[in-house]
């Protein structure tokens, strides 16, 4: 029998499991072969049923049922176990909403596909697989004294400090670590003083709404360090024509699966909502530079979060609903700029976010929202009480950090 999404989000929770991968895949040959047969019996009868089947087991684009012809024509579905879903209802709303609020939720919310969904959901396009170039250049720039063997020791420190010679928790040691790291760059100051102008803080809440093809989606929760500046970072790119020739680029198809798929469905939402940056009116930096986006949460210790696609999904969702907060409630000039960074504690994952246009609606109109991504830069190869020292550390992951941090003072 094949799992249904409920039963494996409860067992991705439980810490027996140690990833998505486990749960999945014993299941994948088994399950691919069984659609197939039924397609071949007979396709009309059992469209449906295989459909839910794959989105189930995530193998929502299968070469072979896609080529066989039976998804012509028919609809998107949105999710498989709709019957086992249990949505907290809120007593002080009388009715329900025929149409639901789609929610990503921060370490809630998974999206299983990864980069082409992030991109749908936020109406984005990557422009290149790299930092732009305003801030490759301020690589090398500066440099914190002796901070390599400094970021190893936080390294340690971090990750192998325990008075019971245990495995720290995975949440507890990259968070030291990320504070370590902010600890380091912030004594660059004193040859960039608008780094000490400059705030932090931990556990901003963000929540803001908009509309993609027809369907409410709502951003909400917490989700990581927040590095924070006065004024908005400046626009990545400016010129009008480039980010007009942005209209004609195309997403990727979800087909049959339907790109809300993975968010969590509220019946009982109120229109009226208070858009929240997760700062007050008085606050003196107001203006989200750059989010942490790790896996802080004890919640859930072995959750899948650590896959470069999956962690790519959630630091464009953080990105882009401090942006979007931001052009909302501060009437900001667009295009506005948010940077984030995903680790899991040894790969670091950097992604630059610009919002040109708050017409997110329509797929086939309109510009895209641009994004640069570097993914999967490895700070160390290992680090354990054997090796006493990370081992293959690499110094350039830090030089990047700086540049990012750096941009803007």
């Amino acid at each position: 029998m094949a799992l249904n999404l409920a039963a494996k989000r409860a067992a991705i929770s439980n810490p027996m499991h140690k990833t998505r991968t486990l749960l999945v895949a014993n299941k994948v040959q088994q399950n691919r072969k069984f659609c197939l047969s039924l397609l071949d019996n007979d396709p009309e009868k059992n469209y449906e049923f295989v459909v839910k089947r794959m989105i189930d087991n995530r193998a929502t684009l299968e070469k072979e049922v896609l080529e066989s012809g039976v998804l012509e024509g028919k609809p998107e579905l949105e999710i498989v176990d709709d019957e086992h879903r249990v949505y907290p209802v809120d007593p002080k709303v009388k009715t329900l909403r025929s149409e639901p609020l789609y929610q990503f939720r921060d370490s809630r919310s998974i999206l299983w596909e990864g980069p082409k969904q992030g991109l749908y959901l936020t109406k984005s396009i990557i422009v290149d697989y790299d930092l732009p170039a305003s801030i490759k250049g301020l690589r090398g720039r500066y440099e914190v004294p002796i901070q390599d063997a400094m970021l190893r020791n936080a390294i340690v420190h971090a990750k192998l400090t325990d008075n019971q010679l245990e495995c720290v928790p995975e949440d507890i040691w990259i968070g030291n670590l990320v504070a370590s790291i902010l600890r380091l760059t912030d004594t660059l100051g004193r040859w960039m003083p608008e780094l000490w102008k400059r705030g932090g803080a931990e556990g901003v809440r963000t929540r803001v709404r908009w509309t993609r093809e027809g369907k409410l989606i709502e951003a909400f929760g917490k989700f990581g360090r927040v590095v924070t500046c006065e004024q908005p970072l400046a626009p990545i790119i400016s010129d009008s024509r480039e980010i007009l020739a942005t209209e004609s680029r195309r997403f990727e198809s979800f087909y049959p699966a339907s790109p809300t798929v993975d968010l969590h469905r509220v019946y009982d939402y109120s229109d009226s909502y208070e858009i929240s940056t997760g700062f007050s009116s008085g606050y003196k930096n107001p203006a989200m530079h750059t989010q942490f986006v790790a896996p802080f949460h004890r919640r859930f210790p072995n959750s899948p979060w650590s896959d470069t696609p999956i962690l790519f999904a959630r630091a464009l969702f953080a990105a882009f609903s401090g942006a979007l907060s931001r052009a909302l409630t501060r009437s900001s000039d667009l295009p506005v700029v948010t940077q984030a960074i995903a680790t899991d504690g040894r790969l670091f994952h950097f992604l630059v976010f610009q919002l040109n246009s708050l017409d997110l609606d329509s797929t086939d109109t309109g510009v895209r929202n641009m994004v640069w991504w570097l993914p999967d830069q490895a700070l160390y190869e290992r680090c354990n009480y054997g090796d006493s020292q990370p081992v293959n550390y690499n110094p350039e992951v830090f030089q990047t950090i700086i540049a990012m941090l750096s941009n803007g003072a």
